[in-house]
C-alpha cells in the first residue's frame, strides 16, 4: 500500500524559462511492493517503467567497525534510464532508525538532460503494511501523531516540513485534526504556514480508509487528503495530500503536495 505526491520542473535552455507542472498526488501516484522470496522491492513511478531497486548507497554513521547507524539508503530502478541521460534514484529510510513498525518514507527523484534543457522530476512517497479488514477498532477513541514530507510544484526547489495530529472515533465514524506546516525554499526564506485544520471529513466506523481537506483561516483552495490505516488494530497509518496554501502577507496561493505517516499514541 502506498500513498505518493510528484511535482515535475521543465527548463528550456534557449529561453531560459522554467515551466511547473501540476502535483500529482494519492494513492495510485506510484507504487512499491516487496517480494520475500527474491528480498527485493519493485518499484513502479510517474513515466518510467516499473523495476527492481538494486541498492547503490548507503547514508548513515560509519567507523573502522562498520556502520554506527543507518538512517536511508539509495537505490536504482532497474531499466528506468527514461527520456534523459540519467535513471531514477530512490531513497528509503531505512527500518532500524524509526519509530514506526508498519509504516515508512522513501522520495525518489531524475534529472533528465537533453540538448533543449532539461526536466527534473521528484516525488515523496509513503508506503506500509495494510490494516486487514475487520481489524480496525469499532470502539473508542485513538490520537494520532506523525510528521511529512513533500513539496511545491517547483521541483527541486521546494520543501515542506512539519507535523500532523489526527482523532479518530471508531464508534461514531468522526476525524479531526491540524497540520503544523513549513514551506521551505532553496532560493528564498520559505514561510511558516498557519496552523492547518481539518474539514469536511470522511470516514465510517470500520473503515479501513478515510479523506477530508485541510483549511487556512478557514479557507480551503483545492485541498484534499486520503489515507488508510496500516498495522493490527489500526496501530498506524499514512495519507497523501494537495493543495494551495496562501503566503503570509500576500494575495500568492502555492501549490504544495506531499505525503505524512503516523502513529497511535
Amino acid at each position: 500500500m502506498t500513498a505518493g505526491a510528484v511535482s515535475k520542473t521543465t527548463y528550456d535552455s534557449a529561453s531560459q524559462a522554467y515551466t511547473f507542472a501540476p502535483i500529482q498526488a494519492g494513492p495510485s501516484v506510484m507504487d512499491i511492493s516487496y517480494s520475500g522470496a527474491t528480498g527485493k522491492y519493485t518499484v513502479s513511478v510517474p513515466d518510467y517503467p516499473a523495476g527492481e531497486l538494486e541498492r547503490t548507497g548507503t547514508n548513515g554513521n560509519y567507523d573502522a567497525s562498520g556502520w554506527t547507524a543507518i538512517y536511508s539508503t539509495t537505490h536504482r530502478i532497474l531499466g528506468s534510464a527514461g527520456p534523459g541521460t540519467d535513471g531514477v534514484s530512490v531513497t528509503i529510510d531505512w527500518p532500524d532508525n524509526s519509530t514506526f513498525s508498519y509504516t515508512s518514507f522513501g522520495n525518489w527523484y531524475n534529472l533528465a538532460n537533453t540538448s533543449t534543457g532539461s526536466t527534473y522530476i521528484s516525488g515523496n512517497f509513503a508506503y506500509g503494511v495494510p490494516s486487514a479488514p475487520g481489524d480496525i477498532p469499532l470502539t473508542g477513541t485513538a490520537h494520532y501523531t506523525g510528521s511529512i514530507r513533500g513539496g511545491g510544484n517547483e521541483a527541486w526547489f521546494t520543501w515542506l516540513t512539519g507535523t500532523v495530529a489526527m482523532d479518530f472515533d471508531f464508534a461514531d465514524g468522526t476525524l479531526d485534526g491540524e497540520i503544523d506546516m513549513a514551506f521551505n525554499e532553496y532560493y528564498d526564506t520559505g514561510f511558516d504556514v498557519p496552523l492547518l485544520t481539518f474539514s469536511e471529513t470522511l470516514f465510517a466506523q470500520g473503515s479501513q480508509v478515510f479523506s477530508g481537506k485541510f483549511d487556512q483561516a478557514g479557507v480551503s483552495r483545492n485541498t484534499g487528503f486520503q489515507g488508510q490505516f496500516t498495522g493490527p488494530g489500526a496501530a498506524e497509518l499514512l495519507s497523501s495530500f494537495s493543495g494551495e496554501l496562501n503566503r503570509p502577507g500576500t494575495d500568492e496561493w502555492v501549490p504544495v503536495g506531499g505525503v505524512w505517516i503516523a502513529k497511535k499514541q
